[in-house]
């Protein structure tokens, strides 16, 4: 070693260095950063709308909230209106139910979904976007699909048409939209901001 002369190696010449087989902690690492990718991937697919739906089912149940339920008046030229909420974290927002003014001519009443701002600019006489319209009719189904982000909304029943004839309607109206996570973690997740 010293005098700088090649060494013989001493020892059977069929001695090799043999590599080992990689170790199992590797491998479950390798697993792990795997799933960890898989997972990150999922996320950004489905808070793009890719696989929402499978999430949704499987992580939180449907809410369902009432808007309208039973029978109440609407008195000539006058509006019901019930203001409601879509939370942060919502997905697949509806508007459904159904209404009924009665029958005969006009009985005739007109239903909407709008947004807190259209809902303003409606009020004071301006033409603005819906996400429902009935048009002037004496019943009808409704089905608004709302955005996810999170915003106040409006469900208005208007007897504007008529001058001097109250309505009574039927109505049996519902919020409905799921969310990723139960609601008590989004409450949690509140309290602490």
């Amino acid at each position: 070693m010293e005098c700088g002369q090649p060494a013989t190696a001493t020892g059977s010449p069929a001695a090799r260095t043999v590599r080992a087989s990689p170790s199992k902690p590797r491998t479950a690492i390798a697993a792990i950063g795997f799933l960890i990718l898989a997972a990150a991937g999922w996320l950004t697919l489905s808070q793009t709308g890719g696989r929402r739906g499978l999430g949704e089912k499987f992580v939180s149940p449907p809410h369902i909230e009432t808007l309208s339920e039973g029978t109440f008046s609407i008195r000539a030229r006058g509006l019901t209106s019930n203001k409601f909420a879509v939370p942060s974290g919502a997905s697949r927002v509806v508007v459904a139910g159904q209404f009924d003014a009665g029958d005969g001519p006009g009985s005739e009443i007109e239903v909407y979904v709008l947004s807190d701002d259209a809902f303003v600019t409606w009020r004071n006489g301006y033409t603005t976007s819906t996400y429902y319209d009935s048009g002037k009719v004496s019943r009808g189904t409704i089905h608004a699909i709302l955005p996810v982000d999170a915003g106040s909304y409006y469900l208005v029943f208007s007897n504007s048409a008529s001058p001097r004839t109250a309505r009574t309607v039927q109505a049996d109206v519902t919020l409905q939209y799921s969310r990723w996570a139960p609601d008590w973690f989004y409450r949690m997740k509140k309290e602490e901001f």
